[in-house]
């Protein structure tokens, strides 16, 4: 759920990394620059985000007399030393507070704690909208990196103050993990959690169903629909696909590659979506002994998306 945000900062390649991972974690995402900017426009900008859903958020009692402090810990590791930013943002409010840590040694993990002060003004909306955002900063120009660091909780502040720019070396890297956000005055040791948990925390944003997760029935993979009496003709017939778990919003749906068919018609994704399932139908069909419709490649997909 950690969306990689550039503009005018050269490009960058991003992946799950195995290589060189603190004790206790599996994985690191990885940032890396694959096309540099060594003098970056004034409105240059680039960093990893994370989005909560204010519902989520509530802990924090933001707005309210007994607000209490945004404590955020994590794992970096960087080819480049120097100034980093980490900014947090009510969304509700558009109000923030950014705060630098430093890397010290290149290629090197790092462990750092943050904490933001509690902030009385302004309480986070209580629903599944984007209520706060988490941003890592590496690379930012003038606009962003020119004034003094922030000391409270604003509208206005410089938002990355004295970032380096990650973007001035190709393959320069900048690697995270272990991120956590939590109501409290101090940060407390990471919590791993199961498999299972976070499969289903994903699932309420994300969830596809993919040509290489089952059978393949002669090339035609993962997913297969068929039916065959001849009765059926110029039937428009409809498949209810049940999520694992309640979606955060009606997602939208994308074909992903090729859906093949025999005689089968076109198929439909549009409509007779909840937050718990949605249809895939197909119209036109002059369906006779077995007709079928079917992902062509391994590589076929369709996806539900209900990101914030």
């Amino acid at each position: 759920r950690w969306y990689n945000e550039i503009n005018a900062v050269g490009t960058y390649s991003v992946s799950q990394s195995t290589s060189v991972v603190p004790e206790g974690f599996s994985h690191s995402l990885e940032v890396k620059c694959t096309t540099a900017d060594a003098s970056l426009d004034a409105g240059s900008w680039g960093h990893l985000t994370y989005k909560m859903e204010g519902q989520d958020v509530q802990d924090f009692k933001k707005g309210t007399s007994s607000a209490i402090p945004f404590a955020v810990s994590f794992w970096v590791r960087s080819s480049k030393t120097g100034t980093y930013t980490v900014r947090i943002r009510d969304n509700t409010n558009a109000r923030y507070f950014s705060k630098n840590y430093t890397i010290s040694s290149a290629n090197t993990w790092e462990y750092k704690t943050i904490v933001f002060a509690a902030d009385t003004t302004g309480a986070i909306a209580n629903n599944t909208s984007s209520g706060m955002s988490l941003y890592f900063w590496y690379a930012a120009g003038t606009n962003y990196t020119s004034g003094s660091a922030m000391t409270g909780w604003s509208t206005t502040g410089t938002i990355a103050p004295s970032q380096v720019n990650l973007s001035d070396t190709v393959n320069a890297t900048f690697y995270l993990t272990g991120v956590k956000l939590e109501a409290a005055s101090a940060c407390t040791a990471y919590e791993h959690p199961a498999y299972s948990t976070e499969f289903t925390k994903c699932a309420r944003y994300f969830f596809a169903i993919r040509g290489d997760e089952g059978q393949d029935y002669s090339n035609n993979y993962g997913f297969l629909l068929q039916w065959g009496s001849s009765r059926f003709s110029g039937w428009n017939p409809f498949w209810n696909v049940h999520f694992p778990v309640q979606m955060r919003a009606i997602p939208t749906t994308t074909i992903v590659g090729t859906w093949g068919t025999s005689n089968a018609g076109s198929w439909s994704l549009a409509g007779y979506k909840t937050r718990m399932s949605a249809g895939i139908g197909f119209s036109g069909t002059t369906a006779g002994s077995g007709a079928y419709a079917h992902f062509d490649s391994t590589d076929d997909a369709i996806h539900f998306d209900a990101e914030i």
